[in-house]
């Protein structure tokens, strides 16, 4: 994950998402909306353990907001 950063990668698109999504959806709240982000390695996949090949996380709702303030700051200086 790290060393192809597919790391970046989802939370790049958790932001994009979280965005669309509060744009969008009366209502919306992250926590309640959004599952995460699931990544499968199918050549990783094994079927003795439901692990292997498998990621999952879902970032705090925390690291979503700061991540829009710091990215998505429309040429603002970002404080904090």
């Amino acid at each position: 994950m790290a060393r192809h950063a597919y790391i970046l990668q989802y939370h790049l698109y958790t932001l994009a998402l979280d965005r669309m999504l509060r744009l969008r959806l009366p209502g919306y709240d992250y926590d309640t909306h959004c599952g995460g982000a699931i990544y499968v390695f199918l050549r990783g996949v094994s079927a003795t353990s439901a692990e292997y090949g498998i990621y999952r996380h879902k970032p705090t709702a925390g690291f979503v907001r700061r991540a829009g303030e710091l990215l998505l700051a429309d040429g603002e200086t970002v404080t904090k």
